[in-house]
């Protein structure tokens, strides 16, 4: 395979027209409007069988349970489905023309730690599995043939001594019972997870990060104007904060049906947040470096900024080689992969936009309307975009 390369073209283009031309707006729908404040948050949107389905809520408020909503656009309705026993719904996944939720933070009546969920749309309506042992967080699903593999965060102990690695489950008998494939080390002042999946060039390639407990003694004077409001436990304020470089030499971890591989690309020691989306025969890498890092995101929305001891960049990765994206960005808030086109939308000296793309070299740029203001979530079906938004409210934007 050739290595990926990027012209002098190609880079002027991306510094000279992130603008793009803004969007016309209009509000499609909110039938989140009578729920709790955190509860509205649109953190997913999905086209699937003539709907267009939502992902709402707050686990880290925690919302839930959540209602499964969607659009009907043959109806022109807005229908409730089903209820997921889960603080919210932060995804959807379309894997072999069935509909899935991971189940990011489960809410049972008892033992709520104990299991961890995900759920299917079957032909006969939705069907929970709760069989992902010490499962409190399950962020993402993937499937290879007939087995299932789960990205999830784990809680592994008793009330006072526990602790928590990032793990991918996989179940060979069609969800009905999970085991361990990979887990990230563990310690007892640190939590992993593992947050992504990826399918790329026939393997699973899983994306972990981590976080510690700081107290303000802990923190360098000098990074606490970084921080947002601390988390408060058994009277104790803590901070939360991103451990860069968390499995030394490796950036991400690749799975080739045999063994997990832990691969390193980007030699940076500052690395402290990955994601990947698979677009073609290549994939997207967004990252985050910096020391101390905390709510990149909660620093922003409120200085319309971002933190001075944090950096942003996007990689293509093809499988051997990476090259950068020489553009600058504050902040990505969605990544879609639709048909023959990527799409990301993101936030730069305080403007929302989307930038598409059908080979990493060539964008189109769009500007999100005023109106449309936090966004959270992107959807379209090539003529439409449809936009989540952070007080609930869905637009729909066009050319």
């Amino acid at each position: 395979m050739k290595r990926l390369t990027f012209s002098l073209t190609f880079i002027l283009l991306i510094c000279s027209f992130a603008a793009g031309e803004t969007l016309k707006s209009a509000l499609f729908g909110n039938p989140v409007a009578d729920m709790t404040e955190p509860a509205r948050k649109i953190n997913e949107l999905c086209l699937f069988n003539n709907k267009l389905y939502i992902g709402h809520g707050d686990y880290g408020v925690n919302t839930g349970p959540t209602d499964v909503i969607y659009y009907d656009f043959g109806t022109k309705t807005w229908n409730k489905e089903f209820t997921v026993d889960d603080e919210a719904i932060v995804l959807y996944r379309i894997i072999d023309n069935k509909l899935f939720i991971p189940g990011v933070d489960a809410c049972e009546k008892e033992n709520e730690w104990d299991f961890g969920n995900y759920y299917e749309l079957t032909d006969t309506g939705w069907k929970k599995y709760r069989a992902v042992p010490s499962a409190v967080h399950v962020f993402d699903i993937a499937k290879v043939d007939s087995s299932i593999y789960l990205a999830t965060g784990e809680v592994i102990g008793n009330d006072s001594l526990y602790i928590a690695p990032g793990a991918v489950m996989v179940s060979r008998d069609s969800g009905e019972s999970f085991n361990y494939s990979y887990t990230s080390p563990s310690d007892e002042n640190l939590v992993y997870r593992i947050k992504s999946l990826a399918m790329f060039q026939g393997k699973i390639y899983a994306f972990p990060y981590g976080y510690s407990f700081y107290m303000k003694n802990d923190v360098p004077s000098e990074y606490l104007q970084y921080y947002s409001d601390p988390y408060t436990e058994d009277g104790e304020d803590y901070y939360l904060t991103l451990e860069p470089n968390l499995l030394g030499g490796a950036d991400f971890l690749v799975f080739d049906g045999n063994k997990w591989k832990g691969t390193d690309i980007i030699f940076d020691d500052k690395l402290c947040n990955i994601n990947g989306y698979a677009f073609k025969d290549k994939l997207l890498l967004t990252c985050t470096f910096g020391d101390y890092v905390s709510s990149v995101s909660a620093y922003i929305k409120k200085h319309k900024k971002m933190p001075a001891n944090t950096r942003n960049a996007m990689y293509v990765y093809d499988g051997k080689k990476n090259v950068k994206i020489n553009f600058q960005y504050d902040l990505i808030l969605d990544v879609l992969v639709k048909d023959k086109l990527i799409y990301i939308m993101y936030m730069k000296n305080n403007v929302y936009s989307i930038m598409s793309s059908e080979d990493f070299s060539n964008w189109a740029f769009y500007d999100i309307p005023e109106e449309a203001a936090n966004p959270l979530s992107i959807e379209t079906d090539g003529k439409l975009f449809y936009i989540g938004t952070e007080s609930g409210a869905i637009y729909e934007l066009r050319r």
